[in-house]
């Protein structure tokens, strides 16, 4: 029997009216740019599982509605013409898998989940750190998104491009970056606390394929995050466009790039909705 008087409760339903909320507007999101492959029916009983919730004052969902969500991410991952629609790179479908595949990995170790997802709190868990951490969570996400979203909008907008607006571009994949990576890699680190979990990292963040560094490897996006901190670019202003060049030979790294303007909008664009799906499913 479920205590609906403990606090845990109520912050447990806050959380996953929010992810569902967040999976809702994805869904419609979706549905607007992509009319043609049904999200539309998902964002509409995956928004009145949410209303079940904040009507109900206890547990209410069956084991058929919570399906619901899993439909979606089935439902996502099966369409191979939105795939191929929705992310340039050939290989997200496969990667997508796998990092959903991960997620439930982690929430299949037993009373162990809300310590790995909320691994900053490292043990030090009460109601009140629990809910502290989730709102502060929340606003981190939201903090990257208000700081990225117009400097990606400022640049698609210009025509045609400079170098300054590709420096803005830079900036912004290397904030996501650092956004994404350190809250995964710290979760899956937790998790190896508790559970064997073998999966390539590096391969699932990357956008391409990961790049080795010495006797260890990184995601494209981390090498690319490295090489333009610390200086290993250089921007190319051609009559055909604007090219860059990312060569890093430090600390054993052999990355060596050049990619056209058209080039890193698209790698910015597979990146970026590869963290929508990842985070919202």
């Amino acid at each position: 029997m479920i205590d609906v008087s403990n606090p845990s409760f109520n912050l447990a339903k806050q959380q996953i009216m929010y992810g569902l909320e967040k999976l809702a507007r994805f869904s419609a999101a979706l549905d607007m740019k992509y009319p043609a492959f049904g999200f539309n029916p998902f964002a509409k009983r995956l928004r009145n599982l949410g209303d079940i919730l904040w009507e109900s004052p206890g547990p209410c969902l069956s084991s058929q509605e919570i399906n619901e969500v899993e439909k979606f991410a089935h439902h996502l991952s099966l369409s191979q013409d939105f795939i191929k629609s929705y992310f340039i790179d050939r290989g997200f479908l496969f990667r997508l898998e796998k990092f959903w595949k991960l997620r439930q990995d982690i929430l299949n170790i037993e009373n162990k989940t809300e310590d790995i997802i909320l691994w900053r709190l490292d043990g030090k868990a009460t109601s009140q750190n629990t809910m502290d951490e989730i709102g502060q969570s929340i606003r981190r996400a939201g903090e990257v998104k208000k700081i990225t979203e117009p400097i990606v909008e400022a640049v698609l907008n210009q025509r045609p491009k400079n170098i300054l607006a590709i420096t803005g571009f830079l900036l912004a994949l290397i904030i996501r970056v650092e956004a994404l990576e350190y809250e995964i890699k710290n979760m899956i680190r937790t998790a190896k606390k508790y559970t064997k979990i073998n999966y390539d990292i590096e391969e699932l963040l990357s956008v391409h394929s990961k790049v080795q560094k010495g006797d260890g490897w990184r995601s494209d996006a981390r090498a690319i995050r490295d090489a333009v901190s610390h200086a290993h670019f250089t921007i190319n202003n051609l009559s055909a466009g604007v090219t860059i060049h990312f060569k890093n030979t430090e600390e054993g790294y052999n990355f060596d790039r050049i990619l056209s303007e058209k080039d890193i909008l698209l790698f910015y664009q597979d990146y970026d909705r590869s963290i929508a799906s990842k985070l919202h499913c």
